[in-house]
């Protein structure tokens, strides 16, 4: 029976794991954290040029690119939780030693921890920034209005 042995199957164990490790465990909630924080950032610009003209529309871009980044959080959450319980059922395989089950938890809850990281630093921008632009228009909307009335 032939066993095809690629190059990443071979990589030695290092103590800390990188962001493509976090990648190649799970790339869909990583991908989609990333893709999502990008679509917020976007979102954020469109509005910040649309708000002079159109206050109204730029506010609900900047709902939108919260939203986005809310979004993005989310996914990372989600890719730490499926790490996790990954890792819980590797490090519960029968034969481990009680420090391979160390080493294996530390590995993988290490690979957890930086979804998390990513989907913070894809959604944080967008997160912040389009809620505080829906605010800050919500609110200088409300001035004009009430001036006009």
């Amino acid at each position: 029976m032939d066993v095809e042995v690629t190059a990443w199957d071979c990589a030695p164990m290092h103590d800390a794991p990188s962001v493509m490790d976090a990648f190649h465990a799970n790339p869909i909630f990583f991908s989609l954290a990333i893709m999502l924080g990008t679509a917020g950032l976007v979102l954020l610009v469109v509005a910040l040029i649309v708000v002079r003209p159109k206050p109204g529309i730029a506010m609900g871009i900047a709902v939108a690119a919260a939203v986005a980044g809310l979004l993005a959080i989310g996914a990372g959450s989600l890719a730490r939780a499926q790490d996790r319980q990954r890792t819980d059922s590797a490090a519960g395989v029968r034969g481990l030693t009680d420090s391979e089950r160390a080493r294996v938890r530390a590995l993988g809850y290490g690979e957890a921890r930086l979804s998390v990281i990513v989907g913070v630093a894809a959604g944080g921008l967008p997160l912040a920034g389009g809620a505080l632009l829906a605010i800050i228009t919500m609110i200088t909307t409300r001035k004009k209005k009430a001036v006009y009335s």
